[in-house]
């Protein structure tokens, strides 16, 4: 039997525990001590005391008394998940308990200390090597125990999609892969591009995409190259008179390849655009 314990301040008197944890403590100690000394002291780790309550049911077989640890008020980060097994229990007789230090709180937190912030003109920064090469992504932010949101877009409301295209050959008959948006909502030219995550709101669920590519589109690629586009919406791909045709080797030229009836009728109508996202799951 194993029993995790939370002690409300003041609740009991203190009693002596078989093993003590703390933030300020070693793993190399006896972890038998509640207050740290020169030479010895709690443990520092959840995982240690797990392993000496282990080494002590194998040196008390007949015990009658519960295992009782004691964890110090204060942050204890986890970097793995701490696993207990039949092997960690106790009996009836010698229950296994884990409980907060009388009239203290620990608290044990999955999350990971990000430091060495820096102050410039009302923006903090920090850089982080994991992240930059690529080992390391996260996408929540917590400063002194409040949530820290990430920028939106748009600031009010949703974006929707535009317009179905067929999915990529790595993803056929699973799903879609990628959408068409409408131009200014999505650049191809973001700086961090591929640590945009879109939410996608579909039936009763909303998953959470980071954006692979983006396709500029026929429209946005001659305007790259400063080509003058004419058609009654001004280039915007609002119209659909916009066509492209870019040729390998050649320059790009504007073509206008359906009548003005059409155009007209497809601005009456609808907004087209020429752009598409892909995305990763």
């Amino acid at each position: 039997m194993l029993v995790f314990l939370s002690c409300a301040a003041g609740s009991r008197a203190a009693s002596a525990a078989d093993f003590y944890v703390s933030p300020r403590g070693n793993d190399a100690w006896t972890g038998t001590a509640a207050v740290p000394s020169a030479s010895d002291g709690p443990f520092a780790t959840l995982e240690r005391a797990r392993v000496a309550v282990r080494q002590l049911k194998e040196r008390e077989p007949d015990r009658k008394q519960p295992v009782r640890v004691q964890l110090r008020g204060g942050m204890y980060y986890l970097d793995q998940t701490v696993t207990f097994g039949p092997e960690d229990g106790g009996s009836a007789e010698a229950t296994v308990v884990y409980e907060a230090y009388p009239g203290e709180e620990p608290v044990l937190s999955g999350g990971c200390p990000v430091r060495g912030w820096r102050e410039s003109g009302g923006q903090w920064t920090v850089r982080i090597p994991e992240v930059e090469r690529g080992e390391w992504y996260f996408s929540q932010l917590y400063v002194n125990g409040e949530r820290r949101f990430r920028p939106r877009l748009p600031k009010q409301g949703y974006y929707f999609v535009a317009g179905e295209t067929p999915p990529t050959q790595k993803s056929a008959g699973k799903g879609w892969d990628s959408f068409r948006f409408r131009s200014g909502e999505i650049d191809a030219d973001w700086a961090n591009l591929s640590d945009v995550e879109g939410l996608v709101f579909h039936q009763w669920s909303m998953s959470r995409l980071r954006i692979e590519s983006v396709d500029r589109g026929q429209v946005e690629a001659a305007r790259s190259l400063g080509l003058e586009i004419e058609s009654l919406c001004g280039g915007r791909a609002a119209c659909g008179k916009c066509q492209v045709r870019i040729l390998e080797g050649e320059s790009a030229g504007h073509v206008s390849a359906i009548s003005d009836a059409e155009v007209r009728a497809r601005a009456a109508g609808r907004r087209l655009s020429a752009s598409t996202v892909r995305v990763t799951s």
